[in-house]
């Protein structure tokens, strides 16, 4: 979890606390402990995992986009079903003949054994292809192996796909349905054979943990719209409810500036520096998926160290590079949600390079071209839209250290204003402007019992 304040800090050091109520009930908003995870539709559900320890939390990035492989499934999946680290299977002799002891050092063999044991996924011909990505229909069949969903109630469930689902995974994928584990897509296929994605994944795992018997007024042989923690596709003569993957046809998308960033020097080695800020707005709720940024002006890529897309202190994916070949760099796999009167307000930020690579005097627009550049499941107006010119200066950023002020002592739960953590920043020989700080959460306690964080400045 990143916790980001704003401040200016003058030549001299500054002192700071952060305090926080410690609360044994309260759930409030938090910020992704992930990079790469913020307001998608299985962000909910990758954060409860994370917090239930079914998925590492620790790691700066989630991959929510990536396919999912064998191993990582079975994990997943045995995680699920509750089997502590402890209780985990190690026979001295392997089940499948690819996957040794020492397998994620120790722990991926243990994993699988385990899975193997609890009936949650085989092998083939005494090997189990650790490697290999998992499928829709197969993580179908263990998620309902292991949430243990009742067949049987599902068992004359009418599956609304058009695309053909194998006799295999039929009654698998007929029960994930039913039980509300999965929706298929806007065309009304569930593709079995499909590569499944991280962020697919996790929804479907949190779903295994609380099925929902899909409701009559969904089933049928009309098609509706499904709504819930995503948006997806139910049947029936209304409006269907569930918790779908995939986003239904939106509206007509706005992008238009919004108090974007003046024109400046950009001094060598800055970091997060804003040069775009744009707004997307709709009439209908829509999904903007991805977003292309072009670059132009007498200069060099090179200029720019790393290029991230932000809303307000969020970053919403890991920093890229621009393409020397096209001058363009895309941020994909968004899944930005925009409602009606709430608009999103996002933020083009660069790190300019250090001296010897970037080259002063440079300068540099970045805008959004065309629809083209937006992807979204709506149609895309109000483009292009073009930023200010920014120049590359030639004197590097000042520098700002920083420093544990003292020790902590361990706060109690349902403490309140709790110091749990304090630093010291001292400016270096010149005035430093800082926009954010984000302090990084860690250690086993959970969340959601943390609030209300306040940045103190002793004396202010």
């Amino acid at each position: 979890m990143d916790i980001s304040f704003g401040l200016r800090l003058r030549k001299a050091f500054a002192s700071f606390s952060v305090v926080a109520i410690l609360a044994t009930l309260s759930v409030v908003p938090v910020a992704s402990a992930f990079d790469d995870v913020s307001d998608q539709w299985f962000a909910e559900n990758v954060m409860d995992l994370a917090d239930q320890g079914i998925i590492d939390g620790s790691a700066t990035n989630f991959r929510p986009g990536d396919n999912m492989n064998r191993v990582e499934a079975a994990k997943l999946v045995v995680k699920m079903a509750g089997v502590e680290d402890a209780d985990l299977a190690n026979p001295e002799t392997p089940t499948f003949k690819d996957v040794p002891k020492t397998l994620w050092d120790g722990m991926g063999y243990k994993y699988v054994e385990t899975a193997a044991q609890l009936g949650f996924v085989a092998g083939f011909e005494g090997m189990f292809r650790p490697a290999d990505n998992v499928k829709r229909g197969e993580f179908a069949k263990m998620i309902t192996l292991a949430a243990e969903l009742d067949q049987e109630a599902a068992a004359d469930a009418e599956l609304p796909f058009t695309d053909e689902v194998p006799e295999w995974a039929e009654p698998f994928v007929k029960t994930a349905y039913f039980w509300s584990v999965v929706n298929g897509y806007e065309d009304e296929t569930f593709k079995v054979g499909n590569y499944i994605l991280r962020g697919e994944a996790a929804a479907m795992i949190a779903r295994g943990q609380d099925p929902q018997e899909r409701s009559e007024e969904e089933e049928g042989t009309g098609t509706g719209t499904g709504t819930g923690t995503g948006t997806g596709t139910g049947t029936g003569t209304g409006t269907g409810t569930g918790t779908g993957s995939e986003p239904v046809t939106g509206g007509a998308v706005t992008v238009a500036l919004s108090n974007t960033p003046v024109g400046n020097t950009l001094p060598l080695g800055a970091k997060s520096a804003g040069v775009l800020q744009f707004s997307l707005s709709a009439a209908t709720a829509t999904t903007v998926d991805s977003i292309k940024f072009t670059r132009s002006g007498v200069g060099a890529v090179a200029d720019f160290a790393s290029v991230a897309v932000y809303e307000g202190a969020n970053r919403l994916k890991s920093g890229k590079t621009i393409s020397s070949d096209t001058n363009t760099v895309e941020f994909s796999a968004l899944a930005l949600k925009v409602e009606p009167g709430t608009p999103r307000v996002l933020t083009l930020k660069v790190d300019v390079a250090a001296s010897g690579t970037a080259t002063a005097n440079d300068r540099h627009t970045f805008s959004i071209v065309s629809a083209a550049d937006v992807g979204s499941n709506g149609t895309i107006g109000g483009l292009p839209v073009v930023g200010s010119e920014f120049s590359i200066g030639a004197v590097s950023v000042g520098t700002v250290t920083l420093a544990t002020v003292s020790a902590i002592s361990g706060p109690m739960l349902g403490a309140k204003n709790v110091e749990c953590g304090n630093f010291k920043l001292t400016a270096g020989a010149n005035d430093i402007e800082l926009n954010q700080i984000s302090l990084t959460h860690g250690g086993t306690i959970s969340r959601s019992n943390l609030a209300n964080f306040t940045l103190v400045q002793p004396g202010y």
